[in-house]
């Protein structure tokens, strides 16, 4: 039994775990399509690859990893940090490249983030906003040059405003399980894929910074309300 026709056409199996910050370096004609299917291939073992912790304080962690992409050796520094407050927390990515080797190389460079939102079933109250259109959180889309996405829950009242630097193209769709019910074989909303992505071309010695800052809005404080504190 199935709730939904046509789902062994929507079965594409993901050959990476579905985690934040992951570092992407893909061809350069990788289309959207192809990230949303699982079906592109990844060029460097820094999406995979295990990264050294080279520096950990309060609200900030600094990762190094020796890796290579497109047959070059490269080095990746990421450094995630903590900021704001608890109704207005603040999330840094960012990342140097750094190229060893001896060739140039072109690629499209991502930071791949997995996002929850409630946003099954088209919610209309879990979105994405770029250029203050708003599409459904659980739907695909794409923007080209971006300087700002937005995604949020207005139910839930959070908005998260992500500011890549340099400007990116932003891409996302739907994670979605297959599984079976009491009634039949069905879709199952996960959450939401975001890729952030720039064309990239290192000439060896050459190394270029790439970050994006989340800053999100909690219009209710629940843990206020729940201990009876007036808003």
């Amino acid at each position: 039994m199935v709730k939904e026709e046509g789902l062994a056409r929507r079965l594409f199996y993901d050959d990476h775990e579905r985690r934040s910050g992951l570092v992407r370096f893909l061809p350069p004609d990788v289309t959207p399509a192809h990230v949303a299917t699982a079906s592109e291939e990844e060029l460097g073992d820094f999406r995979d690859g295990d990264f050294r912790i080279d520096h950990l304080a309060p609200g900030q962690v600094s990762l190094s990893r020796e890796g290579h992409a497109l047959g070059q050796p490269l080095t990746v520094t990421k450094t995630i940090r903590l900021g704001g407050d608890r109704l207005h927390p603040e999330l840094f990515i960012d990342l140097e490249v750094h190229h060893r080797g001896e060739a140039a190389i072109t690629t499209r460079l991502g930071v791949e983030l997995s996002l929850h939102l409630l946003g099954g079933g088209g919610n209309p109250s879990a979105w994405y906003d770029v250029d203050g259109t708003r599409t459904a959180h659980d739907s695909s889309g794409i923007a080209a040059g971006v300087e700002r996405i937005g995604y949020g829950n207005d139910w839930i009242g959070v908005a998260i405003d992500a500011r890549p630097s340099p400007l990116a193209d932003a891409w996302w769709s739907p994670i979605e399980t297959v599984s079976n019910s009491e009634s039949g074989f069905e879709r199952v909303y996960q959450g939401s894929a975001l890729l952030l992505s720039w064309p990239v071309t290192l000439a060896p010695g050459e190394s270029r910074r790439f970050g994006v800052a989340q800053s999100v809005a909690v219009a209710v404080d629940r843990t206020a309300a729940e201990a009876g504190v007036p808003a």
